[in-house]
Formats: C-alpha cells, sequence, structure tokens
C-alpha cells in the first residue's frame, strides 16, 4: 500500500503551484497534447504509461527509456494523464483527488530529491517525512540525515474541502529491503511505474534537498 498513515499537516495549493526550473514541459502544451488523445490512440497518454508499467514489471521497459526521445515521450504523457480528468480510473486531476507517490531509493537524499520533483510536478505540497520504526511507529529520535542504506519514503496528499482548496499530507519514511527501485504514482484506481527517480530532473537543474 502506498497511502502511509502517520504525519497530517494543512497548506493552501495557493503556496505550491511552482513547477520544476528544470522541467520543459508547459503547462498549455501539455493540455493541447491531452485534448487531442482519445482511448485507441497511439498516443494516448494513459495508454502510454499503462504500457511502461506493464514493461517494466516484466522487466521490459528499457525500450520506453533507451533514448531521449523516447523518455521525453514518456514524460509528455506523464504531464498529460496529471491535467486530464478521467472517469474510468477516478481521477479529476491533483486538486480533487488524493495523490500518492512511493518511492524507492538506494538512500535517503536520491528519495527525498525524487519526492520534491513528483511533487512540484503533481502541483502538491513536498514535506519532509517522518522516519518509521520496524515497530511500524514514529521513531523522532532518528534524524534524516543518518539514514543509512534503501529507504521506503509514502507520501499522500488528499483535498480537503473549502473555500482555500487545502489539502492534508502525510510522508513517512522506513527502511527497505528488496530490490525496486523508481517511483509508484497512483493516478485514481491507476498505478503507473517504477518510473526513474532522476526522472523529472535529468539535468540536475534543481539544488538539492535539505535535510
Amino acid at each position: 500500500m502506498l497511502a502511509p498513515t502517520i504525519r497530517s499537516a494543512t497548506c493552501s495549493r495557493r503556496h505550491t503551484q511552482h513547477a520544476s526550473p528544470s522541467v520543459r514541459h508547459p503547462r498549455a502544451l501539455v493540455r493541447r497534447r491531452a485534448a487531442r488523445s482519445d482511448a485507441t490512440s497511439d498516443d494516448d497518454p494513459f495508454k502510454l504509461l499503462t504500457d511502461f508499467t506493464a514493461a517494466e514489471f516484466n522487466g521490459s521497459a528499457h525500450t520506453y527509456l533507451a533514448t531521449q526521445a523516447s523518455r521525453d515521450k514518456l514524460r509528455e504523457a506523464f504531464y498529460a494523464v496529471i491535467e486530464t480528468k478521467n472517469e474510468s480510473i477516478a481521477w479529476k486531476g491533483p486538486a480533487q483527488s488524493p495523490v500518492l507517490l512511493g518511492v524507492l531509493s538506494s538512500d535517503i537524499r536520491l528519495a527525498l530529491r525524487s519526492l520534491r520533483d513528483y511533487t512540484q510536478a503533481l502541483g502538491v505540497p513536498y514535506v519532509l517525512p517522518q522516519y518509521i520504526g520496524q515497530d511500524g511507529s514514529v521513531d523522532a529520535s532518528v534524524a534524516l540525515p543518518s539514514i543509512r542504506g534503501p529507504v521506503y519514503v509514502r507520501y499522500r496528499c488528499l483535498p480537503v474541502a473549502g473555500p482555500a482548496e487545502e489539502q492534508s499530507q502525510q510522508c513517512t519514511v522506513a527502511r527497505y529491503n528488496d530490490k525496486d527501485r523508481g517511483v509508484l504514482v497512483n493516478f485514481g484506481t491507476m498505478q503507473v511505474g517504477h518510473l526513474p527517480l532522476g526522472f523529472l530532473d535529468e539535468l540536475k537543474g534543481q539544488p538539492e534537498v535539505s535535510l
């Protein structure tokens, strides 16, 4: 399950609509592409992400990531899906639907850098996680910089009804012993991934995250 159960905070979307400066996908262009898409088109972004996820599960996702053109196409589909409502999967966009992320990384800094990039792309607040110990409870004695080895960051952002369009975030991090790496994203009932950790900032134009 992606959804964590610890840490809740509330803040306004008015302060979170800042896309990554290294992302070169203007939302107007994405909307035009999404408007042209349909369920039978080879350019349908939902189908492309679904096909990538199936290929990743089967160990053949390299065909979607082998060239700059193929990665750009996959990235463009990702941004198009963010902007496109799809009732068949209960996705109304990040302002009206829960945003669930799972980040599996070899170290905490890369995990948080990826979390920041993906939350910015989705237009939801980036928050630092709380550490979850082996007993499943928050361990406030563990500082994030002290965590060594692979980690699993779980992030959930829920829309909160009200005129301010506020949202509630929950974020946790735990040690992770399996081999999977990448980012899982839930668009309604459709789960996508594992997308590459540095996928949205390949040129590393963003600063390092602060822990």
